[in-house]
């Protein structure tokens, strides 16, 4: 063999296309894997949200609807009162067809889930709770904002009525909150929603 073909071969040698090695392809495997992990831990993720999101503006759309449910009918009632009860508040007025109407927060008992705010129609509440339909759920403790015995604003411990009607006063105040899980207390995860009105009975 002359020094130019043993030159040639040496040339060809190098230039030989290499594989990937044993450690190469496992490292390879393994950072893909990791991305692929990390990608569709992700996409969980941002679908977990969109699912958390959609179910607040449900809650958010059912509670305002309640609140204008009740506001609307309120307003053509004639008299209007408001009674305490163990559970919060009811409701109780004339509407414009002279029916008796009741709206009311369950007791977790008779009157219903603590959680659901309900209405019905009779002459007393038992007769009303017979026949009473689910307005919302989700309904969690108002904050305590003032004394329930007499309405003024200091802090009594207990939980605010959702109904509250000042005496010589011929408005009636509405306070709704909900939250995604009620019994359990008020996060990120579970946040709060407060709708509010003020009605005065156009009859009253």
């Amino acid at each position: 063999m002359t020094l130019l073909e043993a030159k040639g071969t040496q040339k060809k040698s190098k230039t030989a296309v290499k594989g990937f090695t044993l450690i190469e392809l496992t490292v390879g495997i393994a950072v893909f894997s990791l991305v692929i992990v990390a990608v569709g831990q992700t996409m969980f993720f941002v679908k977990q949200d969109s699912r958390k999101q959609k179910s607040s503006m449900v809650l958010l759309q059912n509670s305002r609807w309640a609140m204008e449910f009740a506001a609307n009918e309120l307003r053509g009632a004639s008299s209007a009162s408001v009674s305490v009860t163990s559970s919060g508040s009811v409701l109780d007025f004339i509407n414009s067809s002279a029916a008796h109407v009741w709206y009311w927060r369950g007791d977790a008992g008779s009157l219903g889930n603590s959680d659901t705010l309900y209405r019905g129609t009779g002459a007393d509440l038992n007769t009303a709770n017979a026949n009473r339909r689910e307005l919302a759920r989700f309904l969690a403790d108002n904050p305590d904002m003032v004394d329930n015995s007499n309405g003024s604003l200091v802090p009594d411990g207990l939980a605010d009525p959702i109904f509250i009607k000042p005496a010589g006063s011929y408005l009636v105040y509405l306070e709704l909150n909900f939250r995604p899980n009620p019994a359990l207390a008020e996060g990120p995860g579970n946040l709060r929603f407060t709708v509010m009105s003020q009605v005065r009975p156009r009859n009253s």
